[in-house]
């Protein structure tokens, strides 16, 4: 039953992303976590979508640049990338 309201969740995020609302406008901040974050992941991942076609919704530029951020320090830190469990060739 749980699964289903998580779907549902992500499946708003989604809409929302499509819709121009920001990440700002997640309505399960304040209810239920596991809700809060199915909704990021579905509207996070539309955002993705729309970045690989083109298309830039109101979040777009802030979740590109904290991905880069995230992908520059992960290669920098001391020569090992933080997203893999092997050291990175220095």
């Amino acid at each position: 039953m749980f699964n289903d309201l998580e779907d549902k969740a992500f499946l708003l995020g989604r809409r929302m992303a499509e819709a121009a609302f920001s990440m700002d406008d997640n309505p399960f901040t304040n209810l239920q976590p596991r809700l809060a974050r199915k909704w990021l992941d579905g509207f996070v991942s539309e955002n993705a979508f729309h970045n690989k076609t083109g298309w830039l919704g109101q979040d777009g530029q802030q979740l590109r640049a904290a991905g880069q951020a995230l992908e520059d320090a992960g290669t920098s830190a001391r020569g090992t990338n933080v997203f893999e469990l092997t050291p990175s060739p220095a």
